[in-house]
């Protein structure tokens, strides 16, 4: 087990390994000069960054005209409330009327969003759903230190606490998707019972995710995976277990080793990612005698230091390509205007980057060598990315005016 102070690692990995290479947002402005967006070739050009602020009443479409002013939509509050008062039946054709609404926008946001939905062709219908994380087994992997396992069930008091203490470090992005990308499996996983649930559709769109964002990130994450990672993936894809033997499906050991916080690590959870990863049986067995542990744990902290710059650089590349100023996690919000310039240098093509992306080895040279690239390129890659941040998040008002539509068109929401 890890010694009860922590591990020395941990405590290292809580300090953000990319602050030296932040990028001084504040001595730039985002700006249109240079007529930057006219450059690229016909693909992207064919694509402007525009704000489509449309939604329709009823039957009518209301367009905001250049020289008028956007329709002023209710406020969250008074959204909220409309929501809390409807009734089911209104609720249960939301769904629908959101997507009658998306439907008609054409915002840059939702053509990347359609764009690689459609060229995935995938069956939702066939997608596997993702299961609860396995727990490693003591009697194989710790035969001779059994450890009686109790199984924390979902939404007990116990799971909910330490959840919320493995994410009490993570930036909260109020984002509640139904799919997602398994690193371990390599493949888009559904992650939620009901991924039409209305609830969680007005959520995400009040917080300005539309509907298919989800899926739209977990295949383009798919597409930056070469799968290398594959196995430590699915190591640390088992289900967290603390040394009082108490396991948490909803917990990966993935999940306790980036949330900063001290963690205990029974031999068995030790044990079974050495057998998984470098099947290894012979050189470290339980119960683990203090003078292997550091050489153990070095072991383990390599692994996984390997696994997170490898996962967590295309998670936050990911985020990125659909959101302007997007809430990265993995210490890489200081790489936020960087990251949106690089992906207007590669015309916003998934295969474009996954093709140059790095390595655990390349990590930090790739990071430092495509700071540099964007600072020699005369500002055109940053202002370009300045300027894809501003259209993104221009998009969410457009949005939030279909979520308006929707909620009209269900006789949820009433206009003054």
């Amino acid at each position: 087990m890890l010694p009860a102070a922590g591990p020395p690692f941990l405590a290292k990995l809580t300090a953000s390994p990319l602050a030296a290479l932040a990028r001084p947002d504040h001595r730039r402005s985002p700006t249109h000069a240079h007529g930057m967006l006219h450059t690229r070739t016909e693909r992207s050009a064919s694509r402007p960054f525009v704000l489509a602020m449309v939604f329709l009443l009823g039957t009518t479409s209301v367009h905001a005209r250049e020289d008028e002013q956007p329709p002023v939509l209710p406020t969250t509050s008074a959204i909220n409330a409309a929501w809390k008062k409807a009734k089911k039946s209104a609720r249960k054709k939301f769904p629908k009327a959101l997507a009658a609404q998306v439907a008609e926008l054409q915002t840059h946001q939702m053509e990347l969003v359609r764009e690689v939905i459609e060229g995935a062709d995938l069956n939702l219908k066939r997608v596997p759903e993702l299961l609860a994380a396995p727990a490693y087994d003591p009697k194989k992997h710790a035969p001779k230190l059994p450890v009686k396992r109790k199984v924390v069930k979902a939404g007990t008091s116990a799971a909910r606490g330490a959840k919320r203490r493995m994410e009490a470090n993570i930036p909260e992005r109020g984002h509640q998707p139904a799919w997602a990308y398994d690193y371990g499996s390599g493949e888009v996983v559904q992650i939620v019972e009901e991924p039409d649930d209305p609830d969680r559709l007005f959520a995400n769109a009040l917080a300005g995710y539309a509907p298919g964002l989800d899926l739209a990130e977990a295949l383009v994450e798919m597409s930056l995976d070469d799968g290398s990672q594959a196995k430590i993936a699915a190591a640390f894809g088992h289900a967290y277990s603390d040394r009082g033997g108490n396991c948490f499906p909803g917990i990966t050991i993935y999940d306790a080793w980036c949330s900063g916080h001290e963690i205990e690590m029974p031999d068995v959870e030790c044990l079974g990612i050495v057998h998984d990863v470098l099947d290894e049986w012979d050189r470290w067995q339980s119960p683990i005698s203090g003078s292997q542990h550091r050489q153990l744990y070095a072991k383990l902290e390599e692994m996984f230091t390997d696994l997170r710059r490898y996962r967590g650089l295309r998670h936050a590349l990911v985020r990125c390509f659909f959101n302007g100023e997007a809430i990265l996690r993995d210490d890489y919000d200081s790489q936020l205007g960087t990251f949106q310039a690089l992906w207007t240098t590669v015309d916003e093509s998934p295969s474009r980057l996954a093709s140059s992306l790095p390595g655990p080895e390349e990590w930090r040279a790739w990071l430092v060598g495509t700071a540099e690239m964007i600072d020699e390129d005369e500002d055109w890659a940053w202002d370009a990315g300045q300027e894809r941040i501003q259209a993104l998040t221009a998009d969410r008002d457009a949005l939030r005016a279909c979520l308006v539509g929707a909620l009209l068109d269900c006789r949820i929401l009433k206009l003054p």
